[in-house]
C-alpha cells in the first residue's frame, strides 16, 4: 500500500458513535505520517481544520486547492420572510419553486427537495405561554410526526420517547400548542395536494432504515419519470446527480447551539449545488444570510476567511482542543461527581452543564475542558483522565460539546 485517499473528510461518519469515541480520520492523518505512506484528502468542501492545517503548512500541497466550486448547477435564493397564504400562515412553497417543480415535471425530470428535519414539525410551542414542547424523558425538543392518516403523534429524536398528540403544555396545561418549523412530512404533504400526478418519495432515515434499503430505493427512483424526492442529508449520499434541486427550509439548523453548524450549512448547500446539473433554489427566511450566499455562490474562500476568524475569537476548533465528560446519573448523585470533577481538573478550569438523561429519573452531567491545540496532549491531564471510572464517557475533540 503506496497511498490513501480520504475522501467525503468533511463527513461526520468517520467518528465512532459510542467507545472509545475513535475519529478514524485523525488515525488515517496519523498512521499516513508515520507509515511515510502518501494520504490524499477530497471533498467538494474540505472542513475548516483541514483548511487550517494547509494554511499552517501541515500538508504538502499537490494539487492547489480549489477556493471556488465552480462545476455546479446555478443557484437562485428566494426570500420566504413575508410570504403567506390567504389564511396569514407562512407558505411552504414560494412561486419560484413551485415553478422550478412545475418544471422537472413537465420534463419528467428528477427534482429533489431538501428538508433539515424529519416529521411534520420540527418543534412546538405553548401559544399562550411560550415555553417550548420537550420530552419529560430526556428534554430535547419533540417533533410532531404522522402516525396514520388521521392521527399523529410527538417523537422525541433523541431518546425516542412519545407521546400523544392530545398532550397539553407541560408549563400551563394549556391545549393551544403551535406546531413551528417545516418537517419532510409536512413538505410531502403539501407536495400531494399541488402535484397529485408526480410520482413522490421520501428519503430520510424514518423512511430508509438501512444501506441496502437505502440503495434499492435511489435506484427505483432513477428509473422513474416525475419524480419529487422529499429528502434530508441522507439522499445526497445515494444519488450522485439530479436535474433540479430545491432547498425548502435550512433555517432550522441554525438554531443548533453548534460551533460547527455555519460549516455543516456551507457544506450542504455546497454539496446539493455540485449534485445538480441545471437549476436550484434556495429558501430562506434570511437566517445565516450570509453563509447561504456564499455557499450559494460557491465562495469557499470568504467563507473560510469569516469562520476562521470568528474561531479564533471565540477559542473554538482549530484553535483549541474541547474535552468532554459525562455521566449519567441520579439528580441526587449530581452534586457529589461535579464536586469530584472540579476537585480533580480545576486547573484547567472546566465548565459544567446538566440535562435530562435517556432514561427516566435520570441526568446527564457534562464537564467541558478547553485547551490550546498546541498544548495538546498534556501528559499530566491525560493521567488524570485514566483515573476516571467508567461510568465517565470521554470524548477528546468532539464534534459538539452539547
Amino acid at each position: 500500500l503506496a497511498s490513501m485517499i480520504l475522501d467525503e473528510e468533511h463527513s461526520r461518519s468517520y467518528r465512532t458513535r459510542s467507545r472509545p469515541y475513535i475519529s478514524y480520520k485523525t488515525f488515517i492523518e496519523f498512521f499516513a505520517k508515520a507509515s511515510g505512506k502518501e494520504l490524499i484528502i477530497g471533498d467538494t468542501v474540505l472542513s475548516i481544520e483541514t483548511l487550517w492545517k494547509q494554511s499552517q503548512g501541515a500538508f504538502a500541497e499537490l494539487v492547489p486547492l480549489k477556493w471556488r466550486v465552480t462545476e455546479a448547477a446555478e443557484a437562485t435564493i428566494v426570500d420566504m420572510k413575508r410570504l403567506k397564504d390567504e389564511s396569514g400562515r407562512f407558505e411552504i412553497f414560494s412561486p419560484e419553486l413551485k415553478a422550478l417543480v412545475a418544471t422537472a415535471l413537465k420534463e419528467e425530470k428528477q427534482i429533489f427537495l431538501f428538508g433539515a428535519r424529519k416529521g411534520l414539525s420540527s418543534t412546538t410551542v405553548c401559544g399562550d405561554c411560550g415555553d417550548l414542547l420537550a420530552c419529560k424523558n430526556c428534554g430535547a425538543p419533540l417533533v410532531l410526526h404522522k402516525k396514520s392518516a388521521e392521527e399523529n403523534i410527538y417523537i422525541c429524536h433523541a431518546c425516542g420517547a412519545q407521546r400523544s398528540p392530545e398532550t397539553r403544555c407541560d408549563n400551563c396545561s394549556s391545549w393551544k400548542l403551535v406546531p413551528l418549523g417545516i418537517g419532510i412530512d409536512r413538505i410531502a404533504d403539501e407536495a400531494r395536494k399541488l402535484w397529485p400526478r408526480a410520482h413522490i418519495y421520501i428519503f430520510d432515515k424514518d423512511h430508509v432504515e438501512t444501506a441496502r434499503a437505502a440503495r434499492i430505493l435511489a435506484k427505483q427512483i432513477a428509473d422513474d419519470r416525475q419524480v419529487i424526492v422529499i429528502g434530508t442529508e441522507l439522499y445526497p449520499l445515494y444519488m450522485e446527480s439530479v436535474p433540479y434541486a430545491g432547498i425548502v427550509s435550512l433555517d432550522a439548523f441554525f438554531a443548533i447551539p453548534d460551533f460547527g453548524v455555519h460549516e455543516r450549512v456551507f457544506s450542504l448547500v455546497s454539496k446539493i449545488r455540485e449534485m445538480t446539473e441545471r437549476e436550484m433554489l434556495i429558501q430562506t427566511r434570511n437566517i445565516g444570510r450570509d453563509i447561504i450566499t456564499q455557499a450559494a455562490r460557491g465562495n469557499i474562500l470568504d467563507f473560510y476567511k469569516t469562520e476562521i476568524s470568528d474561531r479564533q475569537s471565540f477559542r473554538y476548533p482549530p484553535f483549541s482542543i474541547f474535552i468532554k465528560i459525562l455521566s449519567e446519573t441520579r439528580e441526587a448523585e449530581l452534586g457529589k461527581k461535579a464536586a469530584a470533577l472540579k476537585a480533580l481538573f480545576e486547573e484547567w478550569n472546566p465548565e459544567f452543564l446538566k440535562r435530562r438523561g435517556s432514561t427516566a429519573g435520570m441526568f446527564v452531567l457534562s464537564m467541558i475542558m478547553r485547551m490550546p491545540r498546541v498544548a495538546w496532549p498534556e501528559k499530566e491531564l491525560v493521567r488524570k483522565l485514566t483515573l476516571l471510572t467508567p461510568d465517565f464517557l470521554i470524548t477528546v475533540d468532539p464534534e459538539s460539546i452539547l
